[in-house]
């Protein structure tokens, strides 16, 4: 039929036969071209002229070219040629066809078609629907797509890298995640998030790509600190001052409750124990704050000294990560730490202890300007892109799709 046969008059090393229509499925008849050198398919030799046995190859293919019909019709593609014995590899093959790849049994141009139409928002079980190809063979061509557009490892030379973790399961399954901070792509991805899962990613560089590797910014998890130190010992390490703040204010909260705790429990009923409100300013931003708010809160507070004491310490942190410059930082950050030393809270004075452990590494984050809110906002995509693929079980799998859309 003439419909059909156009799709087939640009393969050089194939000849249009003939076709037929039965049961809305189109089957298309080819046969090897005579007059192309027969190669093989796995190394590329010659074959010789001799012949051992014909077989006929078989295919599915699209209906036409147009993405949004290519799919309205079933048609099969049945390959008529010889196969040989390779005097390279001494094994009886089937020659290359340029129409499909070796082994697999859908063409090259179908497998095209079936990428179009599948994207990071839909599902395989869509495409797989509305292709009418089976969901196992539509992520197959997925993954053949992703391995050969991904470009490899080697080829990254990151001067800036920010790892964090991220949960792909409940029950406190991680994995850990390299980005490059400059251009924002995401380098490495390894189930685990101890010292073992960062330092794969590094044993993956070339001394040329471990040299190249001046910074590296990250929470205060300890055992990603201690991988950089012992294999990329020249790197400035960058503590994120995100990470510091929600450690700080984690520690006020717990000591807000404690205080609390100690008022008598008529004068907690009328203070805060009636006024939910409050309890949410307190751990609001104090930016975020209408005047009134601010006013409300602030005189309520001093109603109590270890709570309006306690606010006022947080503040000081909050003010923090407004400063930009390497000395104010030093000043502050030194202020920060005697407050907390001195103050009669335990938890401040416990997470004091922290503070100083990566003192150096949070100063670093001031000189350098460089933090983890690029990783943070990926984290966020991926997060997002598990969502909608209703969790993936297999990890191999969720690592292609985020590092090929995200």
């Amino acid at each position: 039929m003439e419909s059909i046969a156009y799709l087939y008059k640009d393969f050089n090393d194939l000849v249009f036969v003939k076709s037929t229509f039965e049961n809305n499925t189109y089957t298309v008849y080819l046969r090897f071209n005579k007059r192309v050198k027969a190669v093989c398919s796995e190394c590329g030799n010659p074959f010789g002229k001799k012949a051992h046995s014909k077989h006929t190859r078989t295919l599915q293919d699209i209906s036409t070219h147009s993405a949004q019909n290519a799919f309205a019709y079933k048609v099969i593609v049945k390959v008529d040629m010889h196969k040989y014995k390779c005097t390279q590899c001494g094994q009886i093959r089937t020659p290359a066809i340029s129409m499909a790849q070796k082994g697999n049994r859908y063409t090259n141009r179908l497998r095209s078609m079936a990428i179009e139409h599948l994207d990071a928002q839909t599902t395989i079980k869509k495409v797989a629907s509305f292709t009418g190809i089976s969901e196992s063979t539509i992520n197959r061509m997925e993954m053949e797509h992703i391995q050969a557009s991904l470009p490899p490892p080697q080829e990254a030379k990151p001067r800036i890298i920010a790892v964090d973790e991220i949960a792909i399961r409940k029950g406190r399954k991680y994995a850990t995640v390299v980005y490059d901070w400059e251009s924002g792509t995401i380098l490495w991805m390894v189930k685990g998030h101890d010292s073992e899962a960062l330092e794969t990613y590094i044993h993956t560089l070339t001394d040329e790509q471990k040299a190249g590797i001046e910074i590296v910014s990250m929470d205060m998890w300890r055992p990603y600190h201690h991988a950089v130190e012992k294999l990329l010992p020249h790197a400035k390490i960058i503590a994120d001052p995100f990470h510091v703040s929600k450690a700080i204010y984690k520690s006020v909260e717990e000591q807000r409750k404690i205080e609390f705790e100690t008022i008598q429990k008529e004068e907690r009923l009328n203070f805060l124990e009636q006024r939910k409100k409050q309890i949410g300013m307190f751990k609001k931003n104090p930016d975020n704050l209408e005047p009134d708010q601010y006013d409300s809160l602030t005189e309520d507070l001093k109603k109590n000294e270890s709570l309006y004491k306690l606010y006022i310490l947080k503040e000081r942190v909050h003010g923090l990560w407004k400063i930009k410059t390497l000395d104010q930082a030093k000043t502050t950050l030194h202020q920060i730490v005697l407050d907390f030393i001195q103050s009669p809270f335990e938890k401040l004075q416990k997470v004091c202890k922290t503070i100083m452990g990566y003192y150096d590494k949070i100063l670093n984050g001031f000189e350098y300007q460089v933090n983890n809110g690029k990783a943070e906002g990926i984290n966020n995509k991926i997060k997002v892109f598990k969502r909608k693929g209703y969790g993936y079980p297999n990890f191999e799998k969720f690592k292609a799709r985020v590092m090929f859309y995200v």
